[in-house]
């Protein structure tokens, strides 16, 4: 049975209750990690960064493939910004080096329907409260790894 590293639950700790609960189940069955928890303004703000440069006095795209989030932590707040945060990235997790990979979207397609399901059985059962979104469903900007309290 898979389990959390030390620092994948140091991670899941700093979420709200129904995004441990969720993962902790998920766990149980499907090997994964936690990328990301709670983010400091100054950890969201270098993801801002990329694939940005300051020109003029302010901060432009110039490599849009490059470019992770559109909010900086400090005017614009990440649902990861927030004490419990109210989002959490997570990735499936390969046994093989690497263990992480970018680039395979239909794991990350698989291992989102799974978590649905879970989500699904969980709220059933009032094991949380919340709804929980995927931002691989977002249309103009996926992000496979995201879940974040509805």
């Amino acid at each position: 049975m898979p389990t959390f590293s030390k620092a994948s639950l140091a991670k899941l700790e700093t979420c709200h209750p129904d995004l441990q609960e969720v993962f902790k189940y998920v766990i149980k069955s499907y090997d994964c990690t936690i990328i990301h928890g709670q983010r400091t303004p100054e950890e969201q703000f270098e993801l801002f960064k990329k694939g940005r440069s300051f020109v003029e006095g302010r901060w432009k795209i110039v490599k849009p493939q490059h470019v992770v989030t559109y909010l900086d932590g400090y005017e614009k707040l990440s649902n990861h910004n927030y004490e419990p945060s109210r989002a959490v990235d997570v990735m499936p997790w390969y046994g093989v080096k690497p263990h992480i990979r970018w680039d395979d979207f239909a794991e990350m397609k698989r291992f989102g329907m799974m978590v649905k399901g879970v989500i699904c059985m969980l709220r059933k059962h009032k094991d949380i409260e919340n709804d929980i979104i995927h931002g691989g469903d977002w249309v103009s900007f996926p992000d496979y790894p995201h879940w974040e309290i509805a």
